[in-house]
Order: structure tokens, then sequence, then C-alpha cells
């Protein structure tokens, strides 16, 4: 009888993992070897306990394309871009602009954006702009703004007069100066510095822009500037389409009835008239005097609002 109930005993013990293997698939030192490094089901490696909800909100959330990692919650996104035969212009206050080619080539433009009153919330944080290039008319603070924070952020180079470039806290591929009468390439756009009248200190001098589009269009940025002769051989030379044009007045520029002799003078082929450079401050020129000084160019004018985007 004892010796029945012993062979019973050691046919169990023996029987016993192999079934448990058999339901499982898994030995009990593989068990043993998985509770060791904390894989395998039940707790992880700190010995804590998986939530399922934390398993399901985990899965549903979209991983970065290049690290696998979730994205940070808050970070801007980019709207999708689809390709265009127009060039997209946002107009971010002052005379900062965000302009994309038809084929999403991006580039700012005096983006004094943080400390700008007239520059939407939504449109201050920096870490929205990816930019190719962008572009400076002078170094006066509410023109090169936060230029310098964007290019080391995003890596775009600052284009601008040789002198102030020069002077900037950056990387060398992160300045790309130049002068009157020159030409930078930026994948589909063309960028010509042309002369400006109006001042840039500490260093260098004022210019305006000429950017000339593969889908035709050519935008010229006049920067902060009087009227002068010069506007001619613009227009002769790069024969621009749209015009963002200074019309702030006060103390500092031209004011929007010399803005309105401009165009009437020099750029009569012109299909667009966007005005600039007002509004911002109180010294400056009111919307209402600008649509007053240049209601002769109606049909031209696109009279835009801090944060407004158009297509031409």
């Amino acid at each position: 009888m004892k010796v029945g109930l012993a062979v019973c005993l050691s046919v169990l013990m023996t029987a016993g993992p192999v079934m448990a293997q058999a339901k499982t698939g898994k030995t009990p030192a593989a068990d043993k070897a998985k509770k060791r490094t904390g894989r395998g089901k039940g707790p992880n490696a700190k010995g804590e306990q998986k939530k399922p909800a934390d398993d399901k909100a985990a899965a549903d959330k979209p991983a970065d394309a290049k690290t696998g990692n979730e994205p940070a919650k808050d970070a801007p996104k980019q709207p999708a871009f689809k390709k265009s035969k127009k060039v997209t212009i946002t107009w971010l206050g002052h005379a900062a602009f965000e302009i994309i080619s038809g084929e999403g080539t991006r580039v700012l433009i005096d983006p004094f954006l943080k400390n700008n009153p007239a520059t939407p919330e939504a449109k201050k944080d920096l870490a929205q702009y990816k930019p190719k290039a962008i572009l400076v008319t002078h170094s006066h603070g509410d023109h090169l703004g936060d230029a310098v924070e964007i290019a080391k952020a995003s890596g775009a180079p600052i284009v601008g007069d040789y002198d102030m470039v020069s002077g900037l806290k950056l990387k060398d591929d992160r300045k790309m100066g130049g002068n009157v009468g020159g030409k930078m390439v930026f994948d589909d756009v063309e960028v010509h510095i042309v002369p400006a009248v109006h001042g840039s200190q500490p260093g260098g001098r004022p210019v305006g822009y000429v950017l000339k589009f593969k889908t035709g269009q050519v935008l010229y940025h006049t920067g902060d500037t009087w009227i002068f002769s010069d506007m001619a051989l613009i227009n002769e030379i790069h024969k621009p389409t749209i015009l963002l044009m200074n019309c702030g007045g006060g103390p500092y520029t031209q004011d929007p009835a010399t803005c309105g002799l401009a165009m009437k003078k020099y750029f009569k082929k012109a299909k667009a008239i966007v005005p600039m450079h007002f509004g911002t401050f109180p010294p400056l020129a009111t919307e209402a005097d600008v649509q007053k000084a240049l209601k002769k160019q109606k049909k031209k004018l696109k009279l835009m609002k801090p944060g407004d985007t158009i297509q031409l």
C-alpha cells in the first residue's frame, strides 16, 4: 500500500510540470527566467502592474515617424501642404510675413512676433515656424525681432545686409549676408536684394527684397522706406506683380498718401497691393487712414488684418 502511494505521488510530481507546459506552452524554467528579467505577463521589471487603460491610450497616440516617440502634446503643427500655382501670404503684423511658394518653400520676412502688439497670440509661438530662409530688411528691433531665435531653432539662415548679418551672434552657416543687387536661391524661390531708404543701426544698411517664384509671381517687400526714384528700376528689372508696401507714416516712413503715389508712379502693372507697417503703434497710420489714401487702388488693394492669409 505504501509502495503504491509513493508511486502515485512520483507520477503526479513528474506530470505536473508537463501538464503546465502543455497548457501554457512555457516551461517552468522559462517562467523563472522571465520573472528575473521582468518580461512577459505580470509585473514589469520594477514590479509595477501595467494598467490596461494606459495601454489602450498609448496605442491610440500617433508615434513620431522618425523616432517612434510620441509627439509633444503642445507641439505646433504645420498644416498639410498641397502644391499650388499660387503663392500663400500670411501677414503676421507690422512688416512680418510668412510666404509659401507653390512648391511649399517657406520664407519669413522681418519676424518681429513675440513682442509685436499686432501679432495674434496663435502666431507668437516661434516653434511653429520652419522656414527655408529668414529675410531681414534692417537691424531695427521691430524688424530683426525674433529672427535670431528662429534661426537657432530651425536651422534656417538669416539673409540681410552683409554688415548687419556679420554682427549677429550666430554660427556662420546661419548667416547669409549680401548687398544691393545680390541674388540667392532657396529651392524654387529666387531672392533679390534691392535698395530702401531708411536707417539701420547697429550695423548695415536698409534693404528691400524681390522674391521670384517658378509659378510666375514676383513679390516685392519694400522694407521700411520713403518713395525713391530707384523704384522705377526695381519695376523695370523685376516687374513685381505683388507689392508688400510700407505705408505706416508717422515720424519713421512714408505715409499712406506717399505709398499711393509710389504705386501710381512706379508700379502701374502690379496685380495686388498689400499695405503693411501700419496700426502697430499709436504714431503709425490706422487702417482707416490706409483705406482712405488708397481708395483709387481698390481693385488691386488687398487690405489684410494680422493673422490673415491670402493666395495670389
